[in-house]
């Protein structure tokens, strides 16, 4: 107890406690203890600490808990009997939690020129005693637990917050439950389930903005505190649950059936593990997912295991299969099979075809002895080649087809380029051969290291006019133009899904229009938000910017949550043909492709935000619009840099479906993008630092 007391009372790890000062406690001796609300000493935050554990001392009550995981691990690193028993040994005689305004919040309930920001010591003062009276701390019946709540100034997000500190040990020598049953219920409940209710509760009663992450009319879940600062200490820039959460449902809107979407994303670095029905081994009822344990891993090296609804209530598998059609016979065999398959092929996640998209291979190779095979050749092209123009004649000798890459806005300058085996060995379903970029084979095969290897000098420089004539004879021009033809093809049907997905939205937005089934709002901006989570996924990749910022901002006005009882949605898909086309695609260049889809998903997520903004839910549309309009302004910069020739090109052989991108939004719906963005409500739960929202 000291420890904590001190630390929330001392100065901060970088200076940032301010007036450390009490603003509520079990009883009036604890308040004076600690300064009854005037700036803590450190002689007082001694008294103030010792006041706390003065029953755990008196009575020598210590309570302590065994950490499962610590002790398996204890016992597969050879530690035996009571020795792992003691590794596994938590001490929780202590229970220390925040509650926290996000920083928009302490801002608008801040007034102009005020001292203080955020809530008064009165209003925070209500709220502790509010919720430790329905944590237990302060139940009738017991002896009370005695505990604090400390404020201390902003925290480094700038949000109003208190700590809460509280000794688990009565003053009777008795042990504060952490589980017990609600009135009326015999089930137990967990301090963490209560904290949240709680928390919800004290939202709603004093005013506050209600935490999308805990609102049963969300579908996130939000991250924890400890999570947030995980990822701050690792340089991520969001938690890897939000990360895992935005790749599982991009899989997931791609995938055509569950036994798709357990492959996709396996494929994708994705751990995945079934939960079956209690007495079964073949009924899946659940799932869970993590990420690699080279990218997120516990302390002892674990994957750290997300269940599908912890990641969001659209996420869960039930109403992941809701996405789908119902399956026959066969498919529910090859679903029972594919979550049968526990052990994950090692796939490299950048890879630009996964294995579901690569099952037509006239060889009977699989994706991965494929891709090995097409490693082998370029190896061997490399190892005997002693200039760029024998590289190219070797690799075709040895029958690679190859394609250079371009520096942006240049013909002459090649930076890179993508093989690939011939599509009578190996090719996607469609028959089209699959393109791997040579670094993403092996490193040693990236152009930028294979020349280090070879005179730069002369004609065979990058820029050099032998060395480009050899790259553009890689390929006849009739099979380059077959290959081009084939992409825009594709990309165009993506196009028309896209086109036809936003006539849709827009049919349902008209005024004169019959008022659409409740949910309908819902599951648009869930399928909207699916394409643009594959979207993010590929152009962003561990970098979330701001298409991940749309897809979220999608998936939050998905929040329609139905019951449990009600009859099945009918399957969704009306952009997997969007998503699954993003998850595969080359990342040579992807510009002109953008140019096909995007617009068409702007003007849908415009539509949604002013469904939503009619429906009341003002706060969900203007965080949708806001993200939207960050969104598109990034596209268009990105876009002006595309070759606009071969956008052109490709588009109109693609058909005139594709090139139909710039549509206007619903007549009569508010479409003001220049409003100020209100982000998110952001609260840091109550509860134990490992708390989820």
């Amino acid at each position: 107890m000291t420890g904590l007391v001190m630390y929330l009372a001392g100065p901060g790890r970088a200076n940032e406690h301010d007036n450390p000062h009490v603003v509520a406690a079990s009883s009036g001796s604890v308040s004076m203890a600690g300064g009854a609300g005037m700036e803590m000493t450190r002689e007082q935050a001694l008294a103030l600490s010792e006041q706390l554990d003065m029953a755990r001392l008196v009575f020598g009550t210590e309570v302590t808990r065994r950490d499962k995981g610590a002790l398996a691990a204890a016992q597969e690193r050879g530690v035996k009997g009571a020795a792992a028993i003691a590794l596994a040994t938590r001490d929780e005689n202590v229970w220390h939690c925040s509650l926290s305004l996000s920083p928009e919040e302490t801002a608008a309930l801040t007034p102009a020129g005020a001292t203080v920001q955020g809530l008064s010591d009165a209003q925070w003062q209500q709220i502790a005693e509010e919720f430790m009276a329905g944590m237990g701390f302060d139940s009738d019946g017991d002896a009370p637990a005695r505990w604090v709540a400390i404020r201390h100034g902003l925290s480094k997000r700038e949000g109003d917050h208190i700590h809460i500190a509280a000794s688990r040990v009565r003053d009777d020598g008795s042990v504060v439950k952490l589980w017990f049953p609600e009135p009326g219920e015999d089930r137990p409940k967990g301090d963490k389930w209560r904290a949240q209710n709680l928390c919800t509760r004290l939202e709603e009663s004093h005013g506050l903005k209600v935490t999308p992450g805990r609102a049963k009319s969300y579908p996130g879940k939000g991250s924890s505190p400890a999570q947030e600062n995980i990822a701050e200490r690792t340089g991520r820039s969001e938690p890897a649950k939000a990360a895992l959460a935005r790749r599982v449902r991009a899989v997931a809107g791609a995938a055509e059936s569950e036994a798709e979407f357990v492959r996709l994303a396996r494929a994708h670095g994705l751990l995945v593990r079934p939960r079956y029905k209690a007495g079964s081994k073949t009924e899946v009822v659940g799932y869970s997912v993590a990420l690699p344990t080279g990218d997120y891993a516990t302390r002892d090296g674990r994957p750290v295991w997300h269940g599908g609804g912890k990641l969001g209530n659209d996420l869960t598998l039930p109403r992941l299969r809701e996405r789908w059609a119902a399956p026959d016979a066969g498919g529910r065999a090859d679903a029972a099979s594919a979550w049968a398959h526990h052990q994950r092929e090692t796939i490299d996640p950048a890879a630009t075809v996964v294995p579901a998209e690569a099952e037509s291979a006239r060889s009977g190779m699989s994706w991965k002895q494929a891709r090995a095979e097409l490693r082998d050749r370029l190896m061997a092209a490399a190892q005997g080649s002693s200039t760029e123009r024998n590289f190219i004649q070797a690799a075709r000798d040895k029958g690679v087809l190859l394609r250079p890459r371009y520096a942006p806005g240049t013909t002459d300058r090649i930076t890179g380029y993508s093989a690939a085996l011939p599509s009578s060995i190996y090719s996607d379903r469609d028959g089209h051969p699959v393109w791997h970029g040579g670094g993403k084979l092996d490193n040693t095969l990236a152009l930028s290291e294979l020349r280090r290897q070879w005179p730069p000098a002369g004609p065979q420089s990058a820029t050099g006019a032998m060395t480009v004539n050899a790259w553009a004879r890689v390929a006849p021009a009739a099979a380059q133009a077959a290959q081009v033809s084939a992409e825009a093809k594709g990309w165009a049907a993506a196009g028309r899904s896209a086109r036809a997905w936003q006539e849709r939205i827009e049919t349902l937005a008209d005024p004169a229009a019959a008022t659409p089934r409740p949910g309908t709002w819902a599951r648009a901006a869930r399928e909207t938000a699916a394409a643009m989570s594959a979207w993010s996924v590929h152009t962003e990749g561990d970098q979330p910017a701001e298409l991940a910022r749309m897809a979220d901002a999608l998936s939050a006005a998905s929040g329609h949550r139905r019951s449990p009882t009600a009859a099945p949605q009918s399957p969704g898909g009306g952009l997997r043909r969007v998503a699954a086309m993003m998850l595969a695609a080359s990342s040579d260049d992807p510009k002109y492709l953008w140019l096909a889809v995007f617009s068409q998903l702007a003007a849908t997520s415009r539509a949604i935000a002013a469904a939503l903004e009619a429906e009341g839910h003002a706060q969900r549309a203007r965080e949708l619009t806001a993200a939207t309009a960050a969104a598109s302004a990034k596209f268009d910069t990105i876009a002006s840099g595309a070759d606009s020739a071969r956008v052109r090109a490709n588009l109109a052989a693609a058909g005139p479906a594709a090139t139909r991108t710039r549509t206007q939004p619903p007549a009569g719906r508010p479409t003001d993008t220049n409003r100020p963005p209100t982000a998110a409500p952001h609260r840091r739960e109550a509860g134990r630092e490992d708390y989820g929202r």
